[in-house]
């Protein structure tokens, strides 16, 4: 019996020794999907729990926060057409101390319709006709069109302030502020740069940035001091000081 007891606890430790270890080495690691897939599961768990620690270092995001995050005219400009994706690259945000494209004091002028060809006119009255009608998609089309047509034309610098008007009245301020800052850098001195200037800065106090609304108005008063958007744009201050 003695001798049945060693011969069996020899085995026991043969089979410990050789066999164990093998069974335990052929058994493979976790999957990393696996892996990647409880962890997942932990951090939804975290993310449904608002006392948790991973729920409590996430930001809140208030209402504001999204339309903002919305309003971005590097993705809005990227489906619209060539002209206004060229608008872009003059759009620089105002700072305290910026000024206006064109001088102090700068003289307005107006080319008119003097060496217009009948299609010219043709065309952008058709466009202009839309703009009135309140049609803006439509009225957009035709002005991009004219623009790309007749780059030097007379009713170039109208014809871009009024695809500005279209943008403004769809309450797309972004958008109005890139074109209306274009009249101004392309045509300093025509009337309708003062008009732009106006509106950019209309624009700025509808997007709630009354900073730089003041900084705009300020500006277009030394800038277009005898202009008719020059009163307009006095109005506003005081009733900004008001």
């Amino acid at each position: 019996m003695r001798r049945y007891s060693i011969c069996l606890l020899v085995l026991l430790t043969i089979f410990t020794i050789c066999v164990v270890p093998t069974v335990t080495a052929t058994v493979p690691p976790p999957d990393g999907r696996v892996t990647a897939t409880v962890n997942a599961f932990r951090a939804s768990l975290a993310s449904a729990n608002p006392s948790s620690e991973a729920s409590q270092d996430r930001p809140r995001f208030t209402e504001g926060d999204i339309v903002q995050s919305l309003d971005l005219p590097a993705l809005t400009t990227a489906i619209e057409s060539p002209i206004v994706m060229e608008m872009t690259l003059a759009e620089q945000p105002l700072s305290p101390g910026s000024v206006l494209v064109a001088a102090s004091g700068t003289t307005m002028v107006d080319a008119g319709t003097k060496g217009l060809t009948p299609a010219q006119k043709a065309r952008y009255d058709k466009a202009l006709a839309l703009v009135w009608d309140k049609k803006p998609e439509a009225a957009r089309t035709l002005l991009n069109e004219f623009l790309v047509d007749f780059p030097t034309s007379n009713l170039t610098p109208n014809a871009l302030y009024w695809l500005g008007e279209t943008y403004y009245s769809q309450k797309r301020y972004s958008l109005a502020i890139l074109t209306f800052k274009d009249v101004m850098r392309r045509f300093p001195v025509h009337s309708k740069a003062s008009d732009a200037a106006l509106k950019i800065g209309y624009s700025y106090e509808q997007l709630g940035d009354t900073q730089n609304a003041r900084l705009v108005f300020k500006n277009l008063l030394k800038t277009y001091p005898d202009s008719n958007s020059a009163e307009l744009a006095r109005t506003k201050l005081k009733q900004f000081e008001g």
